[in-house]
């Protein structure tokens, strides 16, 4: 493993991230996630209360399971935050990084400035990524 002046010297023309920047964007992702998880126990929970089931143990199991990933995003995320400011300094190689994000939509908001660097230097930021984004039928 190579510690962290290796990382930044690494490879001069490519791009690297700030780690702390990349930590912190990350948390703020997971944040949002569990924002999505509350207000998705509110519709399920509104759509239970209006389904009058005789045995709703199951479903009520489900909501457990929804708060149980509410809480270990919002755990994560909290960790990811406090994990941010001591490696302050430290720096990745972008596409070493971000070829483990397969959404396009999530790799643009978490290298949100380290795209607009590559579009500066006129390469293309999703050079190296050969794998296709979601589609949704």
């Amino acid at each position: 493993m190579q510690n962290a002046p290796q990382i930044a010297q690494a490879g001069s023309d490519e791009i690297a991230c700030e780690m702390d920047l990349v930590l912190g964007a990350v948390a703020s992702e997971l944040e949002h996630s569990a924002r999505s998880c509350a207000e998705i126990q509110w519709v399920i929970s509104g759509l239970l209360e209006r389904a009058h089931h005789p045995d709703l143990a199951q479903e009520l199991h489900v909501l457990q399971d929804i708060d149980r990933i509410q809480q270990t995003l919002e755990d994560l995320s909290r960790l990811l935050s406090a994990t941010a400011s001591p490696v302050k300094g430290v720096r990745a190689k972008h596409a070493s990084l971000s070829r483990h994000v397969k959404l396009d939509s999530l790799r643009t908001r978490l290298f949100r400035s380290l795209a607009a660097a590559k579009a500066d230097q006129g390469q293309d930021p999703q050079d190296g990524d050969d794998e296709d984004d979601i589609t949704w039928l």
